[in-house]
């Protein structure tokens, strides 16, 4: 179930097998799985990661080369609310372990924010890195660039920019 502010008294009473906290490729994958063996699991993703503004995922196995980050996103969770896989967009505040339970605080909404507790008997966490990306100036569509002329991820755009050179912000310098 696709959970929000407005529905979420429907899952506050709820002992998940896991919270899974990365709606990602890996967390999407892990949320799969869980759901198809029959555990009740939870996603909890900020959105915005790095898999949804990449043109190109060539290193997925199995899928083109091609396809855009976001429409496996979409399909991902697709796939995981269909298996019954519950999915929240927030942000994981905190975690305690509670012995047999882990408590998840979160913050969902940016204004008027609620900050909801889930629990579970296992954590997954899949939340990946969290990418600095350069400030300019009135450019509104910076994602649009990425993977084409911005690059912030030598691993994953390291083919693409084999024979090119390189500028890499290290907060007040710039090297090449």
């Amino acid at each position: 179930m696709k959970l929000s502010s407005k529905n979420l008294d429907v899952a506050l009473n709820t002992v998940y097998d896991a919270i899974v906290v990365g709606g990602g490729m890996g967390g999407l994958s892990a949320a799969i799985y869980l759901a198809r063996y029959g555990l009740k699991c939870l996603v909890i993703e900020k959105g915005k990661g790095r898999s949804l503004w990449m043109q190109d995922l060539r290193n997925y196995l199995g899928l083109d080369p091609h396809t855009p980050g976001r429409d496996i996103l979409s399909h991902g969770t697709k796939q995981s609310l269909d298996w019954g896989a519950d999915h929240l967009r927030g942000y994981v505040e905190e975690v305690t372990d509670e012995g047999e339970t882990f408590a998840v605080r979160v913050k969902v909404g940016k204004k008027d924010s609620i900050y909801p507790v889930f629990r579970s008997k296992y954590l997954i966490s899949a939340s990946g890195v969290i990418d600095v990306l350069p400030q300019i100036e009135d450019m509104q569509n910076l994602y649009d660039y990425a993977g084409y002329t911005l690059h912030v991820c030598m691993i994953c755009d390291g083919f693409d920019m084999w024979d090119q050179k390189a500028v890499r912000d290290c907060g007040d310098r710039i090297s090449n």
